[in-house]
């Protein structure tokens, strides 16, 4: 998944900062940041309460535990 997300971030600031376009990148790069935070802020709570029973994969019985990784930290 990591591979797919990084590859077609890639290719979309290509396809933005192409010759026919005049965006600022520093703009372009700003608003790429808001919104890989504002989806983070959305998807962190939900994943908290998915169930999972895989050691390997999960922390603590659920999907993601953020309260956990500051304190790893």
């Amino acid at each position: 998944m990591g591979q797919f997300f990084g590859a077609a971030s890639y290719t979309v600031e290509e396809k933005l900062l192409g010759d026919d376009n005049e965006l600022d990148p520093t703009i372009l790069i700003g608003w790429e940041g808001f919104w890989t935070t504002c989806i983070w802020l959305i998807a962190l709570p939900i994943l908290q309460f998915i169930p999972c029973n895989n050691d390997k994969i999960c922390a603590r019985d659920s999907v993601e535990n953020t309260h956990l990784v500051f304190l790893d930290y």
